[in-house]
């Protein structure tokens, strides 16, 4: 049963994200497909046992506060049973979700909605095939042993050559764009967001908005503050002309799903 195909096609459907034309392909997958049936109930059923564990839980343990202050004074009494409450909904919630996680598989969940396996699943590497020397520009031999380097799989030497391109180079924003390539080859994925930062700002319509797009997962993968990764796939889902708009609106819809909350608890 492939659950970590199927998972983030299940919360969209609950929580009513899919288009008609996607929820209407869900249906006729659901009624054709055992395997795909037999995961969605299996989903249903661990939401339910959630809900219902966090409900039971609160129920029995109020009534038996309530019993223990039920002489005390009563405004205090409310205000320390509303206090407990948000306490006990917290730490049952935290039950639930191992219980959620014991079902559908902890390295599951991790695969498909940690920092490392989002990026995974967006990041192209163009391998430099893109990268073309100008021979008349100043820089023309530096981005062909560049090129050549990476092709080696030799990448200090490629971000040594990228690096040494003057900014007066006609292909200075290139050379940045596939910089940050170069860093995300060898984990250097902070530096790899600061080089795809340049480059979106160096002024070259051609490697603006793929390196604003790159940046953003660079945030991601080098693990810096949700926050401020999710404000740059913001921006992007907010302008429906950016070229990466739907890609980023994708991803602004996985950062804050419940499965990727499960997920950064265990990070």
């Amino acid at each position: 049963m492939n659950l970590e195909l199927y998972l983030p096609q299940f919360e969209a459907y609950t929580e009513g994200t899919l288009s008609p034309g996607e929820r209407e392909a869900f249906d006729l997958e659901l009624a054709s497909n055992p395997e795909f049936k037999e995961a969605f109930s299996l989903y249903q059923v661990s939401l339910h046992v959630m809900e219902q564990q966090i409900e039971d839980t609160l129920r029995a343990t109020l009534k038996d506060w309530e019993k223990t202050h039920s002489g005390a004074d009563s405004a205090r009494t409310e205000a320390r049973i509303v206090s407990f409450r948000a306490r006990l909904v917290r730490y049952s919630a935290a039950a639930a979700v191992l219980l959620l996680v014991g079902v559908f598989g902890l390295s599951l969940v991790s695969r498909n909605y940690g920092n490392q396996s989002l990026y995974a699943r967006y990041y192209d590497d163009p391998a430099l095939g893109g990268l073309r020397g100008d021979p008349s520009a100043p820089a023309a031999g530096l981005l062909e042993e560049a090129k050549e380097a990476y092709q080696n799989q030799d990448f200090a030497l490629a971000a040594d050559k990228l690096r040494a391109v003057p900014q007066t180079d006609p292909q200075y924003p290139e050379a940045l764009y596939y910089l940050g390539h170069t860093y995300s080859q060898t984990g250097q994925y902070a530096e790899a967001q600061q080089a795809f930062s340049q480059a979106a700002s160096a002024g070259d319509s051609r490697f603006s908005e793929k390196s604003e797009w790159y940046a953003a997962l660079s945030c991601l993968r080098a693990g810096e503050d949700d926050a401020a990764c999710q404000d740059l796939f913001d921006r992007m889902a907010a302008n429906p002309d950016h070229s990466f708009h739907h890609q980023a609106k994708e991803m602004v819809r996985q950062l804050g799903s419940f499965w990727r909350k499960i997920s950064g608890v265990f990070r």
